[in-house]
């Protein structure tokens, strides 16, 4: 669902990223203690198992959290 070109617009490009990206920054996430962001993955991944789009400030978020 992350990552699927189909589904992607120009506005959603930097905000695309994929799942198993979004697992590695909620274990890094966890271990800093950061909860905002480690509740942003959960529910970009949940979103995901249910098939549907996850939320752009959740993305903008998680994107975000290397910068």
């Amino acid at each position: 669902m992350l990552s699927d070109p189909k589904t992607a617009t120009q506005s959603d490009a930097p905000l695309d990223v994929p799942l198993e990206t979004v697992w590695t920054i909620l274990e890094a996430a966890n271990e800093l203690g950061d909860t905002n962001t480690v509740d942003a993955c959960r529910r970009v991944i949940d979103a995901n198992l249910r098939g549907d789009a996850p939320g752009q400030p959740d993305l903008a978020a998680i994107a975000a959290f290397f910068a």
